[in-house]
């Protein structure tokens, strides 16, 4: 349970995530695997990170995708959040 908490509140700083994720795999890359799709934006086939990926997912609501996209978006860029940083770009993908 206070797994789930830590995600959620990161979480509520991209309520938007949600929304990202849906238009991606709306693309079908990958054949809509987000197993795969995980292990093409880690850059490499490390099972480690979609084991714990899938352990995350069990224990809070959050799928596997949304949770990729929020740890890269709370990230700093520059002093600022890459979420406000392509805050424009984002809507467009």
């Amino acid at each position: 349970m206070k797994l789930r908490k830590i995600v959620d509140s990161y979480m509520r700083k991209v309520p938007e995530v949600r929304d990202y994720c849906e238009r991606c795999l709306k693309t079908k890359r990958w054949f809509g695997s987000i197993v795969l799709m995980i292990v093409d934006a880690a850059f490499t086939s490390d099972i480690d990170f979609v084991r714990l990926m899938e352990q995350i997912t069990r224990e809070t609501s959050h799928k596997a995708v949304e949770l990729c996209w929020m740890t890269w978006l709370i990230q700093s860029e520059a002093g600022i959040s890459r979420i406000e940083k392509y805050r424009e770009v984002l809507p467009k993908i």
